[in-house]
C-alpha cells in the first residue's frame, strides 16, 4: 500500500525510486491510495489541532491524472497496480 500525497510522495523520482526498490525486492504488485483529505473534518470534530499548515499538500485531493502518471511508473516497471 502506497499513499500519493500530491507533491510529497506523488513525484515522478520518488515513484521511480520505490518501483526499483519494490521490483528488487521481487515485489509484484502495489495498491496505490489516492490521498483522501475528508479525514482533516473527523480530526476537527473531535477537537485536535493539525501539525500541517492550511496550505499543505496533505489537504488537497490528489487529481486523477497524477494517479494515471503514477500507475504507469509501476506498470513499466512489471509491477501490477490495484
Amino acid at each position: 500500500r502506497l499513499p500519493l500525497i500530491p507533491d510529497i510522495t506523488d513525484r515522478e523520482r520518488n515513484l521511480e525510486a520505490i518501483a526499483r526498490f519494490l521490483k528488487e525486492h521481487g515485489v509484484r504488485r502495489v495498491r496505490l491510495l489516492p490521498n483522501n483529505p475528508t479525514w482533516r473534518k473527523k480530526q476537527l470534530d473531535l477537537g485536535r489541532e493539525s501539525p500541517f499548515a492550511e496550505d499543505s499538500p496533505i489537504w488537497k485531493w490528489l487529481p486523477p491524472e497524477r494517479l494515471a502518471a503514477s500507475r504507469s511508473i509501476f506498470l513499466a516497471h512489471s509491477i501490477a497496480v490495484e
